[in-house]
């Protein structure tokens, strides 16, 4: 098994909040569980685990988590 070494980083915009950070607080329970397992995927074996649920952002170093489902987020 490859061990994947991979941080988290929330975005902050020019004023240091952290809108990404802010909406997942805004979630209940179950949506929060669902994205904190997606973010424990990509720690333990790398984005590839999850190619179902990220999308590269062109021309950016960022990806889009998408949780899907019935309250697709």
């Amino acid at each position: 098994m490859i061990n994947y070494i991979t941080s988290i980083f929330y975005y902050k915009d020019k004023n240091s909040k952290e809108p990404s950070r802010s909406f997942i607080d805004s979630l209940n329970n179950t949506q929060k569980a669902k994205v904190f397992r997606i973010f424990q995927n990509i720690e333990q074996c790398g984005l590839s685990s999850v190619q179902l649920h990220t999308k590269k952002l062109k021309g950016t170093p960022l990806w889009e988590i998408r949780i899907l489902g019935g309250d697709s987020i």
